[in-house]
C-alpha cells in the first residue's frame, strides 16, 4: 500500500497558529512537549472520544489494537474563536486481554496517564485532502510496549471539521503505516 503521508524530523521550532486569526497558539521544539503560548493549556475547553469510528473500521484496521483517538477543543485568547484537533495515539502492539484498550496497562500510555520521557517530534505531511491540514506534529514516546506515536492533527476551524470521525477515517490506514516506517529510524 502506498502511504499518502510523509514524515520528516522536526529540526527547528514550529508554531501552531489559530486557524481564524493566525496568532500563535503553541510552539513545538524538536524534542519535548508542545507548549502553549496563550495560557496554561493548548486545549483549554476540553476533549472527548470520537464516536462511531470503531464500528466503521474493518477487522484488519482494528489490529494491532493499541490505538486511541480523540477530539480536542481550545480557544484563541486573541480572537476568542474555537479551534480543534484530532488526536491519534498508536503503539504497534496487539492487546489480547479482551478488555477495552483504555482499561489495560498499554492503555495507560495511550491516555498519557503514565510517565514517559520527552518525545522526539516529527512533521507529518499530506497533500491529498484539502479539508485536512497539510502538516501536523507527531510526537514519538518510548514505552515498554515500543514507540507510541501521538498525532495532533490540527489546528482546524469548525467549518472544516465534523465530529463523526471523517478526518480520522480517511487517514487511518496511512497513520498506522507511517508508524511502522518511522520505527525503522
Amino acid at each position: 500500500m502506498n502511504n499518502i503521508l510523509t514524515l520528516s524530523k522536526l529540526k527547528k521550532e514550529r508554531a501552531g497558529c489559530c486557524p481564524h486569526c493566525g496568532e500563535i497558539v503553541f510552539k513545538t521544539q524538536p524534542t519535548g512537549w508542545s507548549k502553549s503560548v496563550q495560557g496554561k493549556y493548548i486545549f483549554s475547553i476540553g476533549g472527548d472520544t470520537i464516536g462511531g469510528v470503531w464500528q466503521k473500521l474493518t477487522d484488519e484496521q482494528k489490529t494491532p489494537n493499541a490505538f486511541y483517538y480523540d477530539f480536542n477543543v481550545g480557544c484563541c485568547r486573541f480572537c476568542f474563536e474555537s479551534f480543534f484537533a484530532v488526536g491519534f495515539y498508536f503503539i504497534n502492539h496487539n492487546d489480547e486481554s479482551g478488555y477495552d484498550i483504555e482499561r489495560t496497562d498499554i492503555g495507560s500510555y495511550l491516555l498519557l496517564n503514565e510517565e514517559m520521557g520527552e518525545p522526539d517530534n516529527y512533521i507529518v505531511s499530506q497533500s491529498v485532502y484539502a479539508d485536512i491540514p497539510s502538516n501536523w506534529v507527531m510526537s514519538v514516546f518510548k514505552t515498554p510496549y515500543g514507540n507510541m506515536y501521538k498525532h495532533t492533527i490540527g489546528l482546524i476551524d469548525s467549518e472544516r471539521l465534523n465530529e463523526d470521525g471523517d478526518i480520522l477515517l480517511r487517514l487511518f490506514d496511512s497513520l498506522k503505516l507511517i508508524q511502522a516506517e518511522s520505527n525503522k529510524d
